[in-house]
């Protein structure tokens, strides 16, 4: 599910996604490579901006900053934190589930940069009837220009999602989604969705500055 607002300085996303078509059903594994970005940019390597990229939990079994989210109704969502993964498998009705962390806008305004992780997927839309596009994978929400009648930040723009593979049985994966924070940004928000049957694993997310490259 893909959102972007008819705003000046709304973000310009670029979503690198992989080879490879995902089957809709079915138990075959797949593989995929990653397609490159831009050439014309080249993001850091070594200074990644999230938290806790292994996703080590304290003496409650949380991992700080991830924080995780489901709809409203019956727990439906087992997830697990363990050896540098997560795992996020349905177990019962509501139709998703959310772990992102938030980041300070501030910093970030301007610039370019480019969110990844690697997915293992087995996820499947049987008897799935909810409205919401189905599948698993990266998002990423961009709140600001906050609205002077009513207050709060306004939704600049979201993504969930939008890169191959999102459904079917897959082994490990990189996928990665490129976009340039606005000026008028106040939050930034990374993290993964599950909006599908079955489970999605996740390790190595990162978030990196892009810079152009001279191309002489």
């Amino acid at each position: 599910m893909k959102t972007l607002l008819p705003i000046a300085a709304a973000a310009t996303l670029l979503c690198a996604c992989t080879d490879g078509t995902a089957p809709s059903s079915g138990t075959e594994t797949n593989t995929a490579s990653p397609s490159t970005g831009p050439s014309a940019l080249q993001c850091e390597a070594g200074n990644n901006l999230l938290a806790n990229a292994e996703f080590a939990t304290n003496v409650a079994g949380a991992a700080p900053p991830w924080m995780s989210s489901q709809h409203a109704g019956e727990k439906s969502f087992e997830l697990t934190l363990a050896n540098g993964t997560a795992k996020i498998e349905k177990i019962a009705t509501q139709p998703w589930f959310t772990l992102s962390q938030g980041l300070q806008a501030t910093p970030l305004r301007g610039q370019t940069l480019e969110y990844s992780a690697e997915l293992k997927l087995d996820l499947n839309e049987e008897g799935v009837n909810h409205g919401f596009k189905v599948g698993g994978g990266l998002m990423m929400t961009l709140r600001g220009d906050p609205d002077p009648v009513m207050g709060g930040d306004r939704l600049l723009a979201s993504e969930k999602f939008e890169h191959e593979p999102h459904m079917g049985t897959w082994d490990w994966t990189p996928v990665t989604l490129r976009f340039t924070v606005p000026e008028n940004a106040t939050s930034v928000r990374l993290g993964f969705a599950q909006y599908a049957n079955g489970s999605m694993e996740i390790r190595k997310p990162a978030l990196y500055r892009c810079s152009a490259v001279d191309q002489d």
